[in-house]
């Protein structure tokens, strides 16, 4: 025992006389804040890096042991990457430096006037002494992060477009800045063809017209007076700001008639109010009728698929940063994939359109019927007095209006429809064959496109999953789920209770009825 703990003591007194007498490289006392500060190299870290196999002299010729020993204390407050000359770098990558002598940042260092020690060199970029061997993915990674150091703006407005965003969500294919600016020849791409050039590394059937589309689009008005996108940056400002003001006052004015509907039927709950205002399941086992044939059915069936379709594929790519996105987009199996299902989910939208432009043919047409009136989803003024007086419903100031085959807010629902799937349909084509619509379009139309269709897609979705799904299968009487939809039938004291207008029309119509009824 005593032995061993002689043995220990020599070797513990061995190690503290190596690290006096400098034997053994200590960081500073006081390390600087700088990225790079002094003569401090973690030798574990470089042996790992791309130049981990080289000696020190390669790059240093000029270094000696007393600068390893003593550094200079005026030199450790500078940034390193400002005092090396990286022109050595061109003994081993002749062509990457031959590259960067033709760009923008070797031409800023040219300029003089404080920019030589501004603009990036090789260092500023790989960090010499720790050069990565990295996989794809990760170099897409740093090198966004790397240009956004100088970068801020750019970096923010890169992040907010579909490039950025798939790069965030791990698409290896997706261009980042290096791919589009060039990684050592950087082009600040300001001409039309310096841009196409870019834009046709991934589109190769780009026309002229593409490179119109701003990759940084800003969306504000407070840009500089002499901006030349100054005019494009102002019209994606008022599309956005219409679609924000369209999205907060809908879904404002239908939240709050959803709480107040809540808070009324908790409130008759809790009174128990009469039975017949909430149609119990004996009662419903007596007559029924037909509410929705098989084709109404069917439509919506390939409605609900391919909206939850598209919500999963969709809804990651609006906020790729969150963890929920990130979760979702590996439970598809990533972007890639995320972009064929919600592709297939535009195919069957635009199925299930024109089945249902086709019934609205054949519903005038063929049946000779008239496109309004009360079996039809048609707005008319009885629907507006439906909205007063049920608000006052909700507060206790006044009866439950009647309502007959459609109340005010199922026809909401069904116009909604028409214009959000224009409007998504639409756009979503553009951003899906941008060669194509370039080709007579200007690039400005792609980024009005990304706006329309993220926008409107977010007012669907806040829409579609809280009031139309309460409405429909939430509120106290039709809780977990209203059936209707899938079997077509509701029961005659549904149909008493919910559109006593159209019991009333039926009772005039014997034969009408008579068809309508469940056999």
């Amino acid at each position: 025992m005593t032995r061993r703990f002689h043995r220990l003591s020599f070797l513990l007194a061995g190690v503290i006389l190596l690290t006096i007498t400098g034997c053994v490289p200590r960081p500073p006392t006081n390390p600087p804040s700088q990225p790079f500060p002094g003569w401090h190299i973690d030798l574990f870290r470089f042996r790992a890096s791309a130049h981990g196999n080289l000696d020190c002299a390669v790059c240093h010729p000029d270094i000696t042991t007393e600068d390893a020993a003593h550094p200079d204390p005026a030199r450790l407050t500078q940034d390193s990457r400002a005092l090396y000359d990286y022109g050595r770098c061109a003994s081993c990558h002749p062509e990457a430096y031959a590259a960067y002598e033709q760009g923008v940042h070797a031409a800023a260092r040219a300029q003089g006037g404080g920019k030589e020690t501004q603009a990036p060199t090789c260092g500023h970029c790989h960090n010499a002494h720790y050069v990565p061997i990295a996989t794809r993915g990760q170099v897409m990674a740093s090198t966004t992060l790397v240009c956004g150091e100088c970068h801020a703006e750019a970096l923010k407005t890169y992040k907010d477009d579909y490039h950025g965003k798939a790069v965030l969500l791990g698409r290896e294919t997706a261009a980042t800045c290096a791919d589009c600016h060039g990684a050592h020849n950087v082009l600040a791409l300001q001409t039309p063809e310096e841009a196409i050039q870019a834009c046709r590394r991934c589109h190769p059937q780009a026309p002229i017209a593409m490179a119109g589309y701003y990759v940084h689009a800003r969306k504000t008005l407070q840009t500089a007076p002499d901006d030349p996108n100054r005019q494009n940056f102002a019209l994606f400002f008022w599309v956005q700001l219409f679609f924000v003001v369209l999205t907060a006052s809908v879904l404002a004015v239908f939240y709050t008639h959803t709480a107040l509907w809540f808070l009324r039927s908790l409130h008759e709950r809790l009174r128990r109010a009469p039975a017949h205002t909430v149609p119990t399941k004996e009662k419903s086992e007596g007559e029924e009728y037909w509410r929705f044939n098989i084709y109404h059915r069917l439509v919506h069936l390939l409605v609900m698929t391919s909206f939850f379709l598209s919500t999963i594929s969709g809804m990651p790519l609006k906020y790729p940063t969150t963890r929920w996105a990130q979760w979702l987009t590996q439970l598809q199996g990533g972007v890639e994939v995320m972009g064929i299902l919600h592709r297939v989910s535009a195919v069957v939208i635009a199925i299930w359109c024109l089945m249902h432009l086709a019934y609205i043919v054949h519903y005038v047409v063929v049946q000779k019927r008239k496109p309004w009136g009360p079996d039809t989803p048609v707005p008319s003024v009885k629907d507006f007095k439906d909205i007063w007086q049920n608000f006052l419903y909700f507060i206790g100031k006044g009866s439950r209006p009647l309502f007959d085959r459609f109340a005010y807010f199922e026809k909401f629902d069904y116009w909604a429809v028409f214009w959000g799937v224009p409007v998504i349909g639409l756009s979503g084509l553009v951003l899906w064959f941008p060669e194509f619509f370039s080709r007579f379009l200007p690039g400005t139309v792609i980024n009005i496109a990304h706006i329309m269709h993220s926008d409107e897609a977010l007012l669907a979705v806040g829409f579609i999953y809280i009031v139309h799904m309460f409405n429909t299968h939430i509120r106290w009487d039709k809780f977990p789920l209203n059936k209707v939809i899938f079997t077509g039938k509701e029961s005659r004291e549904e149909l008493e209770h919910e559109r006593p207008l159209q019991w009333e029309r039926m009772q005039k119509e014997p034969q009408r009825a008579e068809e309508m009824k469940v056999r």
